[in-house]
């Protein structure tokens, strides 16, 4: 086999080089074999990065109608170094479309002289040559670099199809340093994400002996993770001091009863153990002796594998199976600082079993008090004392009913001296509240009023959809200081249900059609509809003004003013009235809209 380093020319490698010695007659032949052996060793070094592809630099970037093209280096097929000195900017052809961008190496003679009666060219010029094409040649020694687009006047680029250069190990093993500090093992680029002090690494040292450990660390930032891909999917990540097993990056839902991960423990020829976490049921700890750990089984088709502890500390349920049981050889305490529950679809039983002829067998002693029965009735007031929270608590809800009492006035009438909580969570009015309704959902046929007593309410609001105040405020945190200060806003009124649409075009050839969305003709209506243009230039390209057509079947035209073919973009606006509703009536009476005919509503409030 013959290695090539000029594969146009069909040159192979120089095994030799030019010898000099003092006095030496030199001839043209002799500076070529010098600049060809060493130019030849350069390519085969770089024949080293696989693919050939991107060194760095050669990045693309949007310049008004124009591609720009930072400096850098590539290598291509060849091993041959191709470089872009200075960045460079690239005209686009006219029109729309998509067009692959590559950088290929040209070398021409330069620079003519005739002297002596000899004549030729005395400089060979490199040259890194951008061009613009449709796809990529069959010649691999053009550096695909990305795609530009053009679509209605703007330029987007793509770096999906660029082609990054790398380094091949022809031969033999990779052998880093042997030490734990920067210099030894393999050491990855820092700060790569642009801040300071971040770090990747793996390192092999020795501890002390013979003692020895691989350490592979990501460093500075809480959030930098450890991850182990399999199979497409991140499998196992260490993060922020946790060991995370599961499909971590995998976007699929999990449903109910899908195993999510497991650890496996393998006894060769005595027993094989697995530990699973299934969604929605929690842990499994299963004996595949049968087969072997995996996440292919079902539930309940897998036998328990026997757990043995010295203690048992559950913070919430333990779920015994049913018809199991749990089993104590003397007293079962149930200790704990909590109120302990026995509840049961069915009730609870306590039966004397098969002691039935101890005196004390199937009774409850209770030491404090206990309430049974289905009705608790009293006379007068019914105290519930005690330092703990009272609980009204039943399946079928709590009803306050005015009964066979209903002739009194405050017969079946809850008076809340402090705040009524309805929720299944603790109140969470704040300390500085004189009371209130907490609920999940509040729901009114009359009205709902805000703010001080008497007839004129700051707020008003009525189950017809009318919303009565003066002002309407709203408040958000401040972008620049969300802890010191508040943005108070206001919302825009005007006597119509008004919608608006807006977005971003282009003219071409000094015109542009808009479309807008589907059901733009069934919600608005035909009448008093507008339109707002604003032109808007990227770069130096010439702009003019715009006029517009009416809005008709859900579009409209937009030209230059003058008719010439301007290509340039702009902002438009739509403005419309909704015709799924009636019009609004603006000027009315009070007695018309308020309730009771507004004979106790008073005046609008004036803050």
């Amino acid at each position: 086999m013959t290695i090539y380093w000029n594969k146009d020319q069909r040159v192979p490698l120089p095994m030799r080089r030019s010898r000099y010695y003092s006095r030496m007659f030199l001839r043209a032949e002799d500076l070529s074999l010098t600049q060809d052996y060493l130019l030849s060793r350069q390519q085969v070094l770089f024949r080293q990065l696989v693919p050939s592809g991107v060194v760095s630099g050669l990045d693309l970037t949007p310049t008004g109608s124009d591609l720009m093209v930072a400096a850098g280096v590539a290598t291509d097929a060849d091993g041959s170094a191709i470089v872009l000195p200075e960045d460079v900017r690239v005209t686009l052809p006219p029109g729309d479309g998509t067009r692959l961008v590559t950088i290929h190496r040209e070398e021409h003679a330069a620079e003519l002289r005739d002297e002596g009666g000899a004549k030729g060219e005395t400089r060979l010029v490199e040259e890194g040559r951008i061009e613009l094409v449709a796809a990529l040649p069959a010649d691999s020694r053009y550096v695909p670099l990305g795609t530009v687009t053009r679509q209605n006047g703007v330029v987007r680029t793509d770096l999906t199809s660029r082609r990054l250069s790398g380094l091949r190990v022809q031969a033999g093993a990779v052998t880093p340093t042997v030490g734990n500090h920067r210099q030894a093992g393999i050491q990855f680029p820092a700060d790569s994400g642009g801040g300071s002090g971040d770090e990747a690494f793996i390192r092999y040292y020795v501890r002390g002996g013979e003692h020895a450990s691989l350490l592979i660390g990501v460093n500075n930032d809480a959030e930098d993770t450890i991850d182990f891909l399999q199979g497409g999917v991140e499998r196992l990540r260490i993060a922020g001091g946790m060991l995370y097993l599961g499909g971590i990056n995998d976007q699929q839902r999990h449903e109910r009863g899908q195993l999510v991960s497991g650890l496996g423990f393998v006894g060769r020829g005595t027993q094989h153990g697995q530990l699973s976490f299934r969604a929605g049921y929690g842990f499994e700890m299963v004996d595949r002796s049968r087969d072997f750990p995996g996440l292919d089984y079902s539930v309940d088709v897998q036998p328990y594998a026997d757990l043995t502890l010295r203690s048992l500390a559950a913070r919430e349920d333990v779920v015994i199976g049913a018809g199991k049981a749990i089993r104590g050889q003397g007293m079962l305490h149930v200790d704990g600082p909590d109120r302990l529950y026995l509840l049961n679809q069915k009730g609870v039983h306590i039966t004397a079993g098969w002691h039935a002829g101890d005196p004390d067998a199937g009774h409850l002693h209770v030491e404090r008090n206990i309430v049974l029965g289905d009705v608790l009735a009293g006379r007068g007031r019914l105290h519930l004392d005690g330092p703990e929270r009272l609980y009204l608590m039943n399946q079928g809800g709590v009803r306050v009913e005015a009964g066979w009492h209903s002739g009194n006035p405050a017969a079946g009438t809850v008076h809340v001296q402090r705040s009524l909580a309805v929720q299944h969570e603790s109140s969470q009015i704040p300390s500085w509240s004189g009371g209130g309704v907490v609920t999940f959902d509040m729901f009114a046929t009359g009205g709902i009023y805000c703010g001080r007593g008497g007839d004129d309410w700051p707020i008003k609001m009525f189950g017809d959809g009318v919303f009565y105040a003066k002002k309407k405020n709203f408040a958000i945190d401040h972008p620049l200081d969300p802890v010191g200060r508040t943005l108070v806003h206001s919302a825009i009124e005007g006597p119509e249900y008004g919608v608006y649409y807006r977005g971003e075009g282009a003219l071409t050839d000094g015109r542009a059609v808009v479309e807008l969305p589907e059901y733009f003709e069934a919600l608005t209506r035909p009448e008093g509809r507008t339109v707002q243009l604003t032109p808007r230039f990227d770069g130096d390209e010439e702009i003019s003004a715009l006029a517009a057509s009416a809005v008709r079947e859900g579009r409209f035209t937009v030209r230059a003013v003058g008719g010439a073919a301007y290509a340039h973009g702009f902002y438009w606006e739509v403005k419309a009235v909704r015709a799924d509703v009636e019009e609004i009536d603006v000027e009315v009476g009070k007695a018309s809209l308020l309730p009771n005919g507004g004979a106790e509503m008073g005046k609008m409030p004036d803050s």
